[in-house]
């Protein structure tokens, strides 16, 4: 009897050393698949050449949601994921369409819609070397930027190690392996809902002081703004993210944009237009000497960044008097800038006129718009919006608010408005 007992034992242990084999051998040849994965837990995979986006999972202002029931339908390349939730619906849709890969997802039965919503959340990242995020000033710089790698070993100190690092990015966000496999993220539809990537890690340490790496995980999200709307029958239908994939990172973004311009009816008529605004990367710290290391290094570099324009925003000058020196520009802005023929002839300033020469002959007049203290913006000094009296007639939105100086008798403008008003009117 002992030994049917201990023959049913081996085999029992045998048969679960079968199946974990099967299991993770399936496991492996899944993540060498490019394309969906989906699990019937409710999870799902995608990958690219040797990029993997693993365990990704829906999250609800923040939080993954957590389903009373799932439900997979697996079709062709990809498939439905129906999550039953306490308090409605969400559903999942993956697919494969041509070259580009698409998650879309539904949102039913709450009468207001969450925060934040993310069809794709906590999705653990390997094979990536770098990441490309689209700043739009709000975020940050725009450019590629290598994931940081954590200190393997850390030394007694009483400050706090910074080893752990989010990155937003905003229409187009790129990953890309050492090899040069791209994934592209964007959603083509931008009229209800603001999209979202991040990029973060998330690290453990062992030892004393937590002295040393135990391990860093890269974590990927994408999803939408969905600010506390009030919904239409209780259902929300977000935006499509799209996936575009490919071995040539340059060609892939290209191919991503072409599908965007092309889903909005885009139709490029003019040469596109790349600009360079110092606020965001450097708010009021941009100075003269950053102003020439940029433009030199622009200068040697092949090919040449096709950057048309240069704004130098807050912090060039006492507002009001840009032809005053201060210690980012010690010779003025004007000096400055005819430095740069190239640049001179197409300079426009942000101004607040406020010096005595304004106050003597001038009269202010505010005019009411977003906030009381925002009281100054771009001063358009053109000869068509100047009034039969040399009134500066300008035309201003609901939502838009400035200080417009009026001549009080058809007074000259001063030499600095000239100077504005000539580059203006070009």
């Amino acid at each position: 009897m002992m030994k049917v007992k201990t023959a049913i034992i081996w085999f029992l242990i045998t048969l679960i050393l079968v199946t974990v084999a099967r299991d993770s051998i399936t496991c492996q040849e899944r993540n060498n698949i490019d394309g969906w994965t989906i699990h019937q837990t409710g999870t799902f995979d995608f990958a690219y050449h040797g990029l993997v986006l693993k365990n990704c999972f829906p999250s609800i202002d923040g939080q993954p949601i957590r389903p009373v029931d799932v439900k997979v339908v697996l079709t062709g390349e990809g498939g439905q994921i129906h999550y039953q939730l306490t308090n409605g619906k969400f559903l999942l849709i993956l697919e494969k369409r041509n070259r580009t890969f698409a998650i879309s997802a539904v949102l039913e039965g709450w009468e207001t819609a969450p925060d934040f919503i993310h069809p794709l959340a906590s999705a653990e990242v390997s094979g990536a070397d770098c990441f490309y995020r689209q700043g739009f000033g709000f975020a940050g710089p725009s450019g590629m930027i290598p994931i940081p790698q954590p200190i393997e070993k850390l030394e007694f100190s009483a400050e706090l190690k910074e080893n752990v690092w989010s990155y937003d990015s905003y229409l187009f966000t790129g990953l890309i392996s050492e090899n040069g496999a791209t994934l592209v993220i964007s959603a083509f539809d931008h009229k209800n809902y603001l999209h979202r990537c991040t990029l973060f890690n998330r690290q453990y340490r062992f030892g004393l002081i937590d002295r040393y790496k135990d391990t860093d995980q890269v974590f990927f999200e994408s999803g939408f703004v969905t600010e506390e709307i009030r919904l239409t029958d209780k259902r929300l239908v977000l935006p499509t993210i799209y996936i575009q994939t490919g071995d040539n990172p340059y060609n892939t973004f290209q191919l991503q944009a072409k599908q965007l311009a092309s889903f909005n009816n885009v139709k490029l008529n003019i040469s596109p237009r790349y600009y360079f605004c110092s606020w965001y990367e450097f708010n009021k710290e941009f100075s003269e000497q950053i102003l020439n290391e940029m433009l030199g290094v622009m200068e040697k570099m092949k090919p040449k960044p096709e950057i048309q324009a240069i704004q130098i925003d807050d912090g060039y000058c006492w507002y009001g008097d840009w032809l005053k020196t201060n210690d980012n520009y010690p010779y003025s802005i004007m000096a400055a800038v005819r430095d740069y023929p190239e640049l001179s002839s197409k300079s426009v300033l942000f101004v607040n006129p406020t010096d005595k020469y304004l106050e003597k002959n001038y009269a202010m007049k505010e005019v009411a718009g977003m906030d009381k203290g925002f009281c100054f913006s771009w001063l358009p000094f053109r000869s068509e919006l100047m009034g039969d009296r040399g009134q500066l007639d300008i035309h201003l939105e609901p939502h838009e608010s400035v200080l417009i100086y009026i001549s009080k008798e058809n007074a000259p403008p001063p030499p600095s408005l000239k100077i504005a008003g000539k580059v203006l009117n070009e």
